[in-house]
């Protein structure tokens, strides 16, 4: 995997455009998503949401601490069943510290799916 070109994007761009894989982790006034984009599409190629029936019924709340380690269970099966097993993770800073970030991010750990991408090797 490592072998593979990424593109390395400006130097000013924010977050980095050097990965293969990356989570986005969004929490709205009613839901919570996590959709994994490849870096050459803007379309999701795994998502997982609050809104899907199967995991909406199974939760109290759509938006609590629970639903979020419940969001980052199902990521990581489905990661692990398509093969995705490293993907880039980064938050802004005083986001990340919230314990609904925090129990997503230890969810998708515990799940097999390693949150960080091995260097890029130079030929």
């Amino acid at each position: 995997m490592a072998l593979a070109v990424k593109d390395r994007g400006w130097a000013t761009v924010w977050p980095s455009r050097e990965y293969y894989h990356r989570l986005v982790f969004r929490r709205t006034q009613h839901h919570i998503t996590a959709e994994v984009f490849s870096s050459d599409s803007i379309v999701p190629v795994l998502s997982c949401s609050t809104k899907e029936w199967a995991l909406k019924r199974e939760l109290g709340s759509t938006r609590s601490v629970a639903a979020c380690r419940a969001v980052g269970d199902v990521l990581a099966q489905r990661c692990r069943e398509a093969g995705i097993t490293r993907i880039v993770y980064r938050e802004i800073p005083w986001k990340f510290r919230s314990e609904a970030n925090q129990t997503f991010w230890t969810a998708m750990k515990e799940g097999g799916v390693a949150l960080g991408e091995p260097r890029r090797k130079f030929i």
